[in-house]
């Protein structure tokens, strides 16, 4: 970690804190440097616990939607059940158990300044004592629970839920809330609670609001559940004048579980196949696992794909590529690998090229003939792009472009909608560029082929 001037400030007001705290507290002449030393101790023990009361909170929620099976050991889903039949022990009881550790960290504040405020043997004068002992209360009580506990239990929690989540700490600590939320319940110490609850409910009016999904997040999620994404899917097709076409596919396939040792991909066209060119590997590299944000990953693989990243590609000889087969249109491009992908505790990358090429016929060419494109995606896609460009002697538009998308062959408007905002605004070419397709859904332009001179 680079130490900077900013830096310094916290370490500067951390050091000024613990000075006026020991100073304060053993300038009554009844305490020792062993009792302070206790008083430390009792302050880092709450420390901890509000840092694991603040991380039980995150890790759960994190965890909440998650179903018991996902967890291996039985002693976890049994725990995630008991936790998901009682959340007001997690959101209600953790927070008076919060307020009262707060509360203690507060009296140790008071009891070292209650005879005078020192800064080593100096005493802060009457005059500005009481608003220096004040500061220093507020001071004691937010920046050591902020720099110590809360933000670091939540930043931890929200990268390692499992494991504080399923602590035996936790555990023990959850145990108390039960008991905590028993006597606030009978106790009925929670009815202004419900009394201000029931207030805003009516004031805000009836209904749960629901957010669905980014479409990000569910690219993650769906990222994490399968293992397997690809990362940017680039189709390039040249339509020749006499509807033949060349179609070139770039991907790269990102690995984070379920390793696998085999890769398929096929192309589907009206006319046969008259060539499956080739399949190339154009590399494999090692890269990092995605956790809770893709955008560090996202720029490791672009830079892969740009052939700019500072990774090395893993030996080719570590791969089977078979050679492109073809049959009634199709052409099917396998590649093998000699051990599975990725390794345990890695994730992988897969810069993939494929070209096939399409006899006559393939593609519309003449005027008012009826055309269309379809890609459909199985798996999780960061992007997709397509690009139709005709010969340069190939004088025709594409006209009354139509954009549909389906899913489980069922109209989907959402992403009918986003397809055709997806599109570039010109007619010489189709190309678009389509973030975050969903998985399951097929994506399709229609259009009309209007020749700018007489039919040949």
């Amino acid at each position: 970690m680079k130490i900077s001037l900013r830096s310094i400030v916290p370490l500067i007001l951390f050091l000024l804190l613990i000075v006026v705290w020991h100073s304060s507290f053993i300038s009554q002449q009844q305490n020792s440097n062993a009792e302070f030393a206790w008083y430390v101790a009792g302050l880092i023990v709450l420390l901890c616990v509000l840092f694991r009361l603040e991380a039980m909170e995150i890790a759960y929620s994190v965890l909440s939607d998650k179903l018991p099976d996902q967890f291996k050991k039985d002693e976890d889903r049994s725990f995630f059940l008991l936790m998901r039949g009682c959340e007001g022990v997690i959101y209600d009881a953790r927070e008076w158990l919060v307020i009262i550790v707060i509360a203690i960290i507060t009296i140790i504040a008071e009891i070292a300044v209650h005879h005078g405020l020192y800064v080593w043997h100096w005493r802060v004068p009457d005059a500005w004592e009481g608003t220096a002992k004040i500061l220093f209360s507020v001071t004691f009580t937010t920046l050591p629970v902020i720099w110590f506990a809360q933000a670091p239990g939540k930043k931890i929690a929200k990268s390692r839920p499992r494991r504080l989540l399923f602590s035996a700490l936790t555990r023990s600590i959850f145990a108390i809330l039960q008991g905590i939320n028993a006597f606030v319940e009978k106790s009925e110490l929670d009815a202004p609670v419900k009394l201000t609850t029931k207030f805003w409910q009516q004031t805000l009016g009836p209904g749960t609001e629901e957010t669905p999904p980014s479409d990000h997040g569910l690219f993650l999620a769906s990222l994490h559940r399968y293992g397997f994404a690809l990362h940017d899917l680039f189709v390039h097709i040249d339509l020749h004048p006499d509807g033949s076409c060349d179609v070139v596919q770039k991907f790269i396939i990102y690995l984070t579980g379920y390793p696998r040792d085999y890769f398929r991909r096929e192309l589907f066209f009206d006319s046969d196949a008259t060539s499956a060119k080739f399949l190339r590997v154009d590399g494999y590299f090692d890269c990092p696992i995605v956790k809770d944000s893709y955008d560090p990953v996202s720029n490791v693989l672009e830079e892969i794909a740009a052939g700019n990243s500072k990774l090395v590609a893993v030996s080719s000889g570590s791969l089977g590529i078979s050679n492109p087969k073809k049959e009634a249109g199709r052409a099917t491009f396998e590649v093998t690998t000699h051990k599975k992908l990725p390794e345990e505790g890695k994730a992988a990358a897969l810069v993939i090229h494929c070209t096939g090429s399409w006899g006559v016929g393939a593609m519309k060419v003449r005027d008012e003939e009826e055309d269309y494109f379809e890609q459909s995606f199985r798996y999780p896609c960061r992007r997709y792009r397509l690009e139709i460009m005709p010969d340069a002697g190939l004088d025709i538009d594409f006209s009354r472009i139509e954009p549909k998308a389906t899913f489980m062959d069922n109209p989907h408007p959402g992403e009918e909608d986003r397809l055709r905002k997806a599109r570039e605004d010109t007619n010489q070419a189709l190309r678009s560029t389509l973030d975050h397709p969903l998985p399951g859904a097929k994506y399709r332009f229609s259009w009309h082929v209007a020749r700018r001179n007489s039919i040949p």
